[in-house]
Parts: C-alpha cells; structure tokens; sequence
C-alpha cells in the first residue's frame, strides 16, 4: 500500500505527485496543461513542470475546481430534442415589443 505524499504550501509538486494525490491520471494533467486548461498554474522551469503546494492543497480541500468532464461527438438524441424544445420555449415566450406578461 502506497501512502500519498505529504505536501506542504511552501514546496513544488511534480506531475508525477499531482497525480497520485489527486488520482487524475498524469496524461491528463498533461494535455490540459498543453491546452491551457489546466486548473492549477503550471511553473515550468527547465523542461520540468512543477505545481506550488498551496495551489495543490487549495484543489484537495475543494477551493479550486476541476473542469467537468466533457463529452466527446455530437450530442444524443435526446439532447438534440431537448435543446430543440428550449429553443421553441424561448422563441415563444412574450417580449417587451408591445406584449405584455400580465393578463389584462
């Protein structure tokens, strides 16, 4: 059984350590580095990305968020009717041009 690592405000943490502690695989970390995406502010120093450990504490105690995870292709069915329907509903509704919301 591996312990995970202590981690303190005032050291770096390695992708390696960032992703133990937040069991996120490193490839993951990796690729939303690389598109600008990533929760915590990457610190490159000489071909090495490190991560301040107030940052890495601030997203285990839940103060900095992880995006949510997005679904890959076009969206289902359902959603498509969905967005549809929404779409109809706003189109539909009353505006300022002369309608009134209330009943006369």
């Amino acid at each position: 059984m591996t312990m995970k690592p202590a981690i303190t405000a005032d050291e770096l943490v390695t992708l390696d350590e960032l992703s133990e502690v937040t069991k996120i695989p490193k490839k993951t970390w990796s690729n939303w580095i690389a598109a600008g995406k990533s929760p915590l502010q990457p610190l490159k120093l000489v071909g090495h990305v490190r991560f301040r450990g107030a940052d890495v504490l601030g997203l285990i105690r839940g103060e900095i968020h992880i995006p949510p995870k997005r679904g890959r292709g076009r969206p289902t069915k359902a959603e498509q009717i969905a967005r549809q329907r929404q779409q109809e509903r706003a189109d539909s509704t009353p505006t300022d041009q002369g309608q009134s919301l209330r009943a006369p």
